[in-house]
Protein backbone atom coordinates (compact mmCIF):
# COMPACT_ATOMS: atom_id res chain seq x y z
CA UNK A 1 0.00 0.00 0.00
CA UNK A 2 1.51 3.31 -1.04
CA UNK A 3 0.41 6.28 1.06
CA UNK A 4 0.72 9.87 -0.03
CA UNK A 5 2.64 12.07 2.45
CA UNK A 6 -0.64 13.58 3.67
CA UNK A 7 -2.04 10.09 4.19
CA UNK A 8 1.08 9.12 6.14
CA UNK A 9 0.59 12.11 8.43
CA UNK A 10 -3.11 11.33 8.83
CA UNK A 11 -2.32 7.71 9.70
CA UNK A 12 0.22 8.77 12.31
CA UNK A 13 -2.24 11.30 13.74
CA UNK A 14 -5.01 8.68 13.87
CA UNK A 15 -2.67 6.35 15.77
CA UNK A 16 -1.79 9.12 18.22
CA UNK A 17 -5.49 9.81 18.83
CA UNK A 18 -6.24 6.13 19.33
CA UNK A 19 -8.57 5.99 16.32
CA UNK A 20 -6.87 2.92 14.88
CA UNK A 21 -7.43 -0.32 16.81
CA UNK A 22 -4.27 -1.64 18.48
CA UNK A 23 -4.23 -4.79 16.31
CA UNK A 24 -4.13 -2.61 13.15
CA UNK A 25 -1.73 -0.03 14.57
CA UNK A 26 1.39 -2.13 13.95
CA UNK A 27 0.29 -2.82 10.37
CA UNK A 28 -0.27 0.89 9.72
CA UNK A 29 3.10 1.80 11.26
CA UNK A 30 4.84 -0.75 9.02
CA UNK A 31 3.13 0.63 5.89
CA UNK A 32 4.01 4.22 6.81
CA UNK A 33 7.65 3.21 7.40
CA UNK A 34 7.78 1.37 4.06
CA UNK A 35 6.36 4.39 2.26
CA UNK A 36 8.90 6.71 3.83
CA UNK A 37 11.70 4.46 2.52
CA UNK A 38 10.36 4.33 -1.05
CA UNK A 39 11.25 7.11 -3.45
CA UNK A 40 8.17 8.86 -4.75
CA UNK A 41 7.22 8.25 -8.40
CA UNK A 42 7.79 11.96 -9.04
CA UNK A 43 11.29 11.80 -7.59
CA UNK A 44 12.07 8.77 -9.75
CA UNK A 45 10.88 10.64 -12.86
CA UNK A 46 13.01 13.68 -12.02
CA UNK A 47 16.05 11.48 -11.38
CA UNK A 48 15.56 9.74 -14.73
CA UNK A 49 15.11 13.07 -16.55
CA UNK A 50 18.30 14.44 -14.99
CA UNK A 51 20.17 11.27 -15.94
CA UNK A 52 19.02 11.63 -19.56
CA UNK A 53 19.94 15.34 -19.69
CA UNK A 54 23.34 14.63 -18.15
CA UNK A 55 24.06 11.90 -20.69
CA UNK A 56 23.08 14.23 -23.56
CA UNK A 57 25.40 16.95 -22.28
CA UNK A 58 28.46 14.70 -22.38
Amino acid sequence: MLLAPDSQAMAQHAIALGLIPPRKEAEVRVEVAKDQERPSPGAAAVTEALRIETSRAT
